[in-house]
């Protein structure tokens, strides 16, 4: 049976319910005051926040403003695999990263590279703010302790706080995943038994929801597990930061194969070895 945190839950955070309003708008501004900063109609955006599915394995959800715009979120987990979106009502997608290989319809011609940010004058940028605020509402920190990191309706807030550009260090909106030493629940496992996340057999364990961000996993396994680590640590550090301009830890989809970070330093081995090193002579040759 799947570890079900919740099955239908719905919210309302329009001004009928002062107490959910008050929350979101409170979180609006312990989120760092960056939506504020960008676009003041941000602080507080009415809407209903329903969430159909929330488990180990799955969160979905949308966010609906009182005008009928809005979006979706959708995360799954498996054993060695990630999916993480953020797409429109009428189904264009914003956002998408992961491991898992789907086909993902109505692309948005938009995002132009795997760090596409929403800009906010952006006709759905209000929707996506609404959503991450709902969710912040609800509990969900920007600086979260292992267990919560862990959850998939942490890992919704993460995909939303970075469409909306406010990922920039790993202070605020960790990368989302099982931490070096956590116990996954056996719907990650494929042998379905608990245990620490890195004991067990798993060709692309750091594909999966296992972070593998110390980058300790690199030569243990498969060559596209040693991707999967180094795109975590890529991307647990926000490495896209120090490789400015234009650099970027790669598409999940491509299993970070694509990633100009990991290339540039020689591949996944040598980009654990010396992660740091080659971001100055990037700089001073792009």
């Amino acid at each position: 049976m799947q570890s079900t945190v919740s099955d239908v839950a719905r919210f309302r955070t329009l001004a009928s319910i002062p107490v959910i309003v008050l929350s979101l708008a409170s979180a609006a501004a312990c989120v760092g005051g960056q939506a504020n900063a960008r676009d003041d109609r941000a602080t507080n955006v009415p809407g209903e926040l329903t969430i159909d599915t929330e488990s180990v394995t799955d969160f979905a959800a949308s966010f609906r403003r009182p005008d009928g715009n809005g979006v979706t979120a959708t995360v799954r987990y498996s054993p060695t695999t990630t999916y993480f979106e953020i797409r429109t009502l009428s189904g264009v997608v914003l956002r998408s990263d992961g491991t898992e290989q789907v086909v993902l319809g109505q692309l948005d011609p938009r995002a132009t590279s795997v760090d596409y940010v929403l800009p906010p004058g952006d006709p759905d940028y209000l929707a996506v703010v609404g959503l991450r605020n709902a969710l912040v509402g609800l509990g969900t920190s920007s600086q979260p302790d292992a267990d919560e990191l862990a959850t998939t309706r942490y890992a919704a807030a993460y995909t939303a706080s970075r469409l909306l550009g406010e990922v920039t260090d790993a202070s605020r909106w960790p990368y989302p995943g099982y931490g070096v030493g956590m116990t996954l629940p056996p719907e990650l496992r494929e042998d379905g038994h608990g245990a620490p996340s890195y004991s067990f057999p798993a060709n692309l364990a750091c594909c999966g929801p296992a972070n593998c961000s110390d980058c300790d996993y690199v030569g243990q396994q498969g060559s596209l597990n040693n991707w999967c680590a180094a795109g975590d640590h890529c991307n647990a550090h926000a490495m896209w930061q120090q490789y400015t301009p234009g650099g970027n830890c790669g598409d999940a989809l491509n299993f970070h194969r694509d990633s100009n970070i990991i290339i540039y330093s020689g591949g996944p081995a040598a980009y654990c070895r010396a992660p740091f090193a080659a971001a100055a002579s990037w700089r001073a040759t792009h």
